[in-house]
């Protein structure tokens, strides 16, 4: 074989090794999860500098090759779209913080965007232009707005100063409020007025804050103090009402609902007022004990009652019945008086017996009031 052909031979077959060579490296990161673009396109390029020389097998690479490069620019084009729908995404948002550029955190807020685009990778060089060419103008009217307003708030420090300290004087004066709750309300409504009311300048800022907080941590040691005296008195009161919860329960254990034990059951519940609120933790559960063990008992004495109340309208009924039955007795004695006052001849004997009739009918007339009285009763 001459000299050229082995000379042909041999760079045909170095130039076969670099495409092997360069197809193992784009299969491997055609393989993986994170795509270098720039690596694949050095590899690309060097690929088309390696001189082709029309062999079968060199077309077989290419085809192989070209296969890796495409599914490689197909995740590339998924790469960029989703990079662009991001950038598109911050740009949005940019546009809409442009609406509250003025507001606090607004520039935090816009700093934030502003990483989020550093982080978002390229959507192509064409489309990343276009896409910060559109958020560098929306940056820009959003730091003009900014500095308008800072402009503002400088020709509005002094006001701000003023007001502020208006503000210290009034939570010097409340200090020592004796009104723990209400003071302590009133020092949140102080803050929240603190932070609507803005800067006062920076030169301002720190020494009127130390003023004003100074006063509210001077309240705050009295709140806490007064706070660990409440726990202990609530601690104390959740004592005293469960040791009247178990003398409720000892009442209640005996089953007896005497006058005296309902009018001790009375008194334990106004004890149980005079103690005092024991605490969110404890007052409703300790309340809901004592309530149950009061309903038991009122519930077992309002049983009894209804039990008495029905024997006594039942002795009622008893005695009606026979004050009536009395009633019939007397009404057919009468009868038989009428009857015998004909048979009789005398005349003391006819007044005598008409006495007699009189004083049935009274007694009759007594029974019927008796049994009036009777129902009467038993209507209530």
């Amino acid at each position: 074989m001459s000299n050229y052909n082995n000379g042909y031979v041999n760079d045909l077959d170095a130039n076969l090794e670099k495409r092997k060579e360069l197809i193992a490296q784009i299969k491997e990161i055609s393989e993986s999860e994170d795509v270098d673009l720039r690596e694949v396109g050095r590899i690309e390029r060097a690929w088309k500098r390696i001189p082709r020389w029309e062999s079968a097998y060199e077309e077989e690479l290419s085809e192989e090759f070209d296969s890796y490069l495409s599914k490689l620019n197909s995740r590339r084009n998924e790469y960029y779209q989703a990079n662009q729908t991001k950038k598109q995404e911050i740009i949005a948002d940019a546009r809409e913080l442009l609406e509250h550029a003025k507001e606090n955190k607004a520039t935090s807020r816009m700093n934030e965007l502003m990483d989020r685009w550093k982080a978002t990778g390229s959507a192509s060089r064409e489309i990343d232009d276009v896409l910060w060419q559109e958020f560098r103008e929306i940056r820009k009217s959003f730091f003009n707005a900014r500095h308008e307003l800072y402009e503002e708030m400088k020709e509005n420090f002094g006001k701000v100063k003023e007001l502020k300290e208006e503000l210290i004087k009034e939570a010097e004066s409340l200090k020592d409020g004796e009104n723990i709750q209400k003071t302590g309300e009133q020092f949140r409504d102080l803050m929240t007025r603190w932070k609507d009311a803005g800067s006062a300048g920076r030169e301002n800022d720190d020494d009127l804050w130390e003023r004003f907080n100074a006063h509210r941590q001077a309240f705050y040691e009295r709140q806490t103090a007064y706070f660990h005296e409440m726990h202990q008195l609530e601690k104390e009161r959740y004592q005293k009402k469960q040791e009247l919860v178990a003398k409720a329960r000892e009442i209640l254990d005996t089953n007896n609902f005497s006058k005296e034990n309902t009018q001790a059951m009375k008194q334990l519940h106004i004890d149980w007022k005079e103690v005092g609120y024991c605490g969110r933790r404890h007052d409703e559960k300790v309340w809901k004990e004592f309530r149950n063990v009061m309903d038991q008992y009122f519930d077992g004495l309002r049983e009894l009652n209804e039990e008495r109340h029905s024997q006594y309208i039942n002795r009622l009924g008893d005695a009606k019945e026979r004050k009536m039955n009395l009633i019939n007795d007397q009404q057919a004695q009468i009868s038989r008086m009428e009857q015998l006052k004909k048979e009789l001849l005398g005349e003391s004997a006819v007044e005598e017996m008409e006495a007699k009739i009189e004083d049935r009918k009274a007694f009759i007339a007594q029974l019927e009031s008796e049994i009036e009285d009777i129902d009467k009763t038993i209507s209530k």
